[in-house]
């Protein structure tokens, strides 16, 4: 079935555009797989960068411990020196500290290295945040050395065992004689909102069971997640918990709304952070998540379907072209079929025509012959008229037919002996022939030969009216398109010393020209049981003219 105009440009804007659009996804697709990739890149190099993180702060505390364990007297320039490298090396660090154990005997003598008058032990006030002056305790742990003190002087005093999370990580910290981190604490200042923790650490006397003291490195955990991960923020949205405080919120780069909000499912890491568990919930950015909108999948998409309307239009002007061409087409073969069916007309009313003449020159020969009374100029006349029918015969058959370009032959040789039957009607005829037909160049010449041998069987043949007298045409069609004739008769034969190749009378010249036309090869046998005259051609167009 024939595709109409709209359904196959329809086609062709489908194909299209599911090619352009495959194209498109297909890059967003990619571009959401290097998305996916560099997510879990960042999201492997986090977790490995934090863990790198929390054994540098264990190294860090343990060499100020033995550092601390094997000093029996430390100033804060010796402290300075020795943890100023600390300070470049850990990411976020606030300040590194050291806290004397006091008893509450030493409270009114307790002085820092850096200074010989005795320090107040301080504690952070509920209400307003600020320092004030420790109470009676049993035990003190104060800060008796920090760095840097510039920034930190105002805390020297502050003693760390009088604030419950710092305490509760102390306890730990002697029982287990391990480093502790502290859970989320507030500083005591300015930043009291920003979440923060310690790293604690208990250091013993030489082979003894009693505190010494212990040593803290002091986090703001904002700063130590973005100094640590300051690559992978960029990608990833992050927040930690502490899960042994209740999970509460150590960080969070989402809004404050969003803080205490478990919004983030993509990803949770639970690491051992010292004796704390920390649940890092990570997720990619926004950017990272949605449709990855890209200048070349847009490009490709565009280019596309811009590519599928040019060839749609393309092929709309072509089968324009191709409707006009081929209308011009069909009107001018109409013009030709009707131009041919005039010429074919034509010819077969020239060929009506010329058989109209030659039926009126034979008829006109007939009455000259009946003026006539010398029998030789009857016989010659008969025998012109005989040729001119034949002639006349062809185009009849030519006028019948529905071509004008080839007679039947067996169709001629039916009609050409039932001419011959009205003169001759005491010969039995039998015609072998199947359908055939010859072109017109060929019809022509093989109708005088075949009307003269005719004419001389029935005039020399059968000198006496005998019922068992036969005239017998016969046609092959063999391979090439030759066409063998053979025309015999039961007649008394030629006579002994006949020869027809020297035969110098009219009809045998007509003959030898006619068959020289055709390229034809003729031969006689004679017998006193009949005469045979053969004939083999090859249907062609004429070469060689009748006469020369």
């Amino acid at each position: 079935m024939r595709t109409t105009p709209l359904a196959k440009y329809w086609a062709i804007a489908l194909v299209g555009a599911i090619l352009s659009f495959f194209l498109f996804f297909l890059i967003i697709d990619k571009k959401s797989q290097e998305n996916s990739i560099v997510v879990r890149n960042a999201i492997s190099k986090t977790e490995l960068k934090i863990a790198d993180e929390l054994q540098k702060i264990h190294l860090v505390i343990k060499s100020m411990s033995f550092f601390l364990e094997n000093t029996p007297v430390i100033s804060q320039e010796a402290f300075d020196n020795f943890t100023d490298p600390f300070k470049e090396e850990l990411n976020g660090i606030r300040a590194l500290e050291w806290a004397p154990n006091i008893l509450a005997s030493e409270k009114e003598t307790f002085s820092a290295p850096s200074s010989d008058k005795p320090i107040t032990i301080t504690k952070v006030a509920k209400d307003t945040n600020k320092l004030v002056v420790s109470g009676p305790k049993a035990i003190y742990y104060p800060l008796g050395l920090i760095n840097p003190k510039k920034q930190n002087e105002h805390l020297l005093g502050f003693d760390l065992y009088s604030e419950t999370i710092r305490k509760a990580a102390i306890k730990e910290s002697i029982s287990s004689r391990q480093m502790t981190f502290t859970g989320p604490v507030k500083f005591v200042g300015n930043d009291a909102d920003t979440p923060g923790f310690l790293a604690i650490n208990a250091v013993f006397k030489q082979d003894s069971a009693t505190v010494k003291g212990v040593v803290a490195v002091v986090y703001r955990m904002d700063q130590f997640i973005e100094n640590t991960l300051s690559t992978e923020l960029d990608l990833l949205d992050l927040r930690i918990n502490d899960q042994l405080a209740a999970n509460s919120v150590l960080f969070s780069t989402l809004s404050e709304k969003n803080k205490s909000v478990n919004n983030i499912t993509d990803t949770v890491l639970s690491m051992t952070a010292a004796n704390r568990i920390w649940d890092i919930h990570i997720a990619p950015k926004e950017k990272y998540t949605k449709f990855p909108h890209t200048l070349e999948s847009y490009f490709v998409l565009f280019f596309g379907l811009l590519v599928t309307f040019l060839i749609g239009l393309n092929i709309k002007e072509r089968d324009r072209r191709s409707t006009e061409l081929e209308k011009k087409v069909g009107q001018r073969t109409l013009e030709l079929e009707v131009s041919n069916k005039q010429k074919e007309n034509l010819l077969r009313e020239i060929h009506h025509r010329v058989m109209n003449n030659l039926q009126i020159t034979s008829s006109l020969i007939n009455l000259q012959k009946r003026k006539l009374k010398d029998k030789e100029a009857i016989y010659a006349l008969t025998s012109s008229q005989d040729r001119i029918n034949a002639i006349a015969l062809i185009h009849q058959k030519i006028y019948q037919h529905e071509g004008v370009d080839a007679v039947n032959l067996k169709g001629y040789l039916e009609n050409l002996i039932n001419n011959h039957k009205r003169m001759s009607p005491n010969v039995e005829y039998v015609i072998d022939c199947p359908e055939l037909f010859i072109d017109l160049d060929t019809a022509v010449p093989l109708a005088l030969i075949t009307s003269e041998i005719v004419v001389n069987s029935l005039k020399h043949a059968f000198p006496n009216d005998n019922a068992s007298n036969l005239l017998y045409i016969l046609v092959t069609p063999k391979k090439n398109d030759v066409i063998d004739i053979v025309i015999s008769d039961n007649g008394i034969g030629m006579p002994e010393h006949h020869d027809p190749k020297h035969e110098s009378g009219l009809g045998h010249d007509i003959i030898k020209k006619l068959c020289r036309q055709l390229q034809a090869e003729h031969a006689y046998t004679s017998t006193d049981k009949g005469t045979a005259f053969s004939l083999s051609f090859k249907q062609r167009k004429l070469q060689i003219p009748v006469f020369t």
